[in-house]
């Protein structure tokens, strides 16, 4: 890690001095007011310049008065006064201002084309350097970019509200020390990140700290930190089992009891899969399997689509034996929740099919208590008459036909029994105390078997 930190240092002075150079050559707004102005002023000097030699070619040149020929008359004059000689005018200059005029005309024209060449070539430079600043400009927004994102990567995985004493945050590839003991006291994991730096430096591991994902506790000491940070991280992957049989309720709980979801976060998402597949109930369409999800992702809701879309691959696969029952969907669904509760044996699943089956065409009541406990949510304790008046709709034993919903999720060797029973016509069955199962045709076999075995 200690190459990569070098680095990264590097990777920074390279763009402080870069940044300097830029702000340097960054023309400032006076600049760029002189530049706006000189510019009309060209603009405007090149339109008088051109003006000017279209009024001379327009206009002829003036031609030259003639002089008047000299002539000599005598003043009469008075007997008692001296006659006077005659004035002479002086000689009238040929006129030459056109000539004048128009050599000064091109002179000007010419220093004017050579004013606009030189003024041409200053704006091509400017727009050169022009975009040189860009290309920094660009240059210095993509590395910052960069930067900032690979700070702002082990921040994006932080799971949990600020009520919660636990995050789960990834460090990323490529930060140093200092870095990390930011983002650790930005969250809350510590409380001084210099000081941490320096109890690092201390015990010469600043340079040993491992990338990856961590599940950590607000106001952890320095030492618990180091040693975390030390050794192997956690998986970038989550691996959670669904059970066989669990109810939504319980699968919420484990989630959040591994800091992986706020509490009632999948209860909500299941809910959400429900009206987006317009289900008529949720619980029982969760599939029991080993589920892989990546760190980062919202577990809650991927779980749910993934839990749910297995169900339907299933079923779709047995869409044939589905079309040639008399129950729809949602019966083989609640049927082999019931089934799965009841035995987690594959081997007895197809007889207790069978059982259901039976009573339901014979128009009894199907006496699972597991659909009691799961409307009471009580698992551990023997049922009372009160409880079967209090499950409503879920009182199996007094009640005929389904329960309204499921009452846990089912495996694939559930749902397989649900469509293919067996065949007998077996109407009771007990477990004895090794899980073994016992099969009656009539109450009064039933009974006699379960006192002999109890």
């Amino acid at each position: 890690m200690g190459d990569r930190t070098d680095k990264a240092k590097e990777t920074a002075r390279e763009m402080q001095k870069r940044e300097k150079e830029f702000q340097k050559q960054m023309p400032t707004l006076e600049d760029a007011r002189i530049l706006v102005e000189k510019k009309r002023a060209l603009e405007k000097q090149k339109s008088e310049a051109t003006r000017k030699v279209v009024d001379l070619k327009k206009s002829p040149p003036p031609t030259p008065s003639k002089p008047k020929p000299k002539t000599s008359q005598k003043k009469k004059t008075s007997p008692t006064k001296k006659p006077t000689s005659q004035t002479k005018k002086p000689p009238i200059k040929k006129n030459t201002s056109h000539l004048t005029h128009t050599k000064k005309g091109r002179k000007a024209h010419l220093a004017t084309q050579k004013k606009q060449k030189t003024s041409h070539k200053k704006i091509l430079i400017s727009k050169k350097n022009l975009y040189i600043v860009l290309a920094i400009i660009l240059f210095t927004i993509i590395t910052s970019v960069i930067g900032i994102t690979l700070i702002s990567r082990s921040q994006k995985n932080e799971i949990f509200s600020s009520s919660s004493p636990y995050v789960s945050v990834e460090i990323a590839d490529g930060l140093n020390a200092t870095h990390i003991a930011s983002l650790l006291e930005e969250i809350g994991v510590i409380k001084d990140a210099k000081g941490f730096v320096d109890y690092l430096v201390s015990k010469g591991d600043e340079r040993n700290l491992l990338s990856g994902f961590y599940n950590m506790q607000k106001g952890s000491s320095y030492e618990e930190m180091r040693t975390l940070l030390t050794t192997k991280p956690l998986s970038s992957e989550i691996r959670f089992t669904i059970y066989k049989g669990s109810v939504i309720k319980e699968i919420d709980n484990r989630l959040a009891a591994s800091q992986l979801i706020k509490s009632g976060e999948f209860i909500t998402a299941i809910e959400q899969q429900r009206i987006e597949k317009n289900l008529h109930f949720s619980e029982g369409w969760i599939y029991s399997d080993v589920y892989t999800i990546s760190k980062g992702e919202d577990v809650a809701s991927v779980l749910a689509s993934l839990s749910i879309g297995r169900l339907f691959d299933v079923l779709k696969r047995e869409m044939g034996q589905i079309s040639q029952i008399d129950y729809s969907v949602d019966d083989i669904i609640i049927i082999a929740s019931m089934i799965q509760r009841e035995t987690q044996n594959p081997l007895q699943m197809a007889d207790i099919a069978r059982v259901i089956f039976n009573r339901l065409e014979r128009n009894e009541p199907l006496g699972i208590d597991a659909t009691t406990r799961y409307a009471l949510d009580t698992w551990n304790r023997d049922l009372t008459k009160k409880d079967f008046s209090d499950s409503g709709e879920y009182d199996t034993r007094r009640r005929v036909g389904l329960p309204p919903t499921g009452i846990g999720s089912v495996g694939l060797d559930a749902i397989k029994a649900a469509l293919y029973p067996a065949d007998h016509d077996y109407l009771y069955y007990f477990h004895d105390n090794e899980g073994n199962l016992h099969l009656s045709l009539t109450y009064q076999e039933h009974k006699e078997r379960y006192n002999s075995l109890k």
